[in-house]
């Protein structure tokens, strides 16, 4: 997975963990794909102190991650959801009960 994506969805997932600060610098950075220059003018700092907040606030992202491991059981969470629906779809015996499981496995998703 491209690590930008990565730490997006990582800051989708923990951004009620870091300070406000760093979630709205990192998501100006990889969310709304701004330069460090232009973050920097957006909170009136520097260049390198937009940069330690993106560095610092990557690595708690990151931090969490490793202990918590959210992502990756969203990622294998979604993996086998569409393993199943794969499956579910090349059976066309009750379409009403496939109905029901599509919508369940949806659910769960969605947690």
């Amino acid at each position: 997975m491209n690590e930008i994506v990565r730490l997006s969805m990582l800051l989708e997932i923990y951004k009620d963990l870091i300070t406000e600060k760093q979630k709205n610098v990192l998501n100006l950075y990889y969310n709304q794909d701004l330069s460090l220059a232009e973050i920097a003018d957006e909170y009136g700092i520097s260049r390198q102190a937009a940069r330690d907040n993106i560095k610092n606030g990557e690595k708690n992202l990151l931090d969490y991650e490793s202990k918590l491991g959210l992502l990756d059981k969203r990622i294998r969470s979604s993996n086998i959801f569409d393993e199943i629906n794969l499956e579910l779809s090349k059976n066309e015996a009750n379409k009403e009960v496939i109905k029901k499981l599509n919508n369940k496995l949806k659910e769960i998703m969605e947690e």
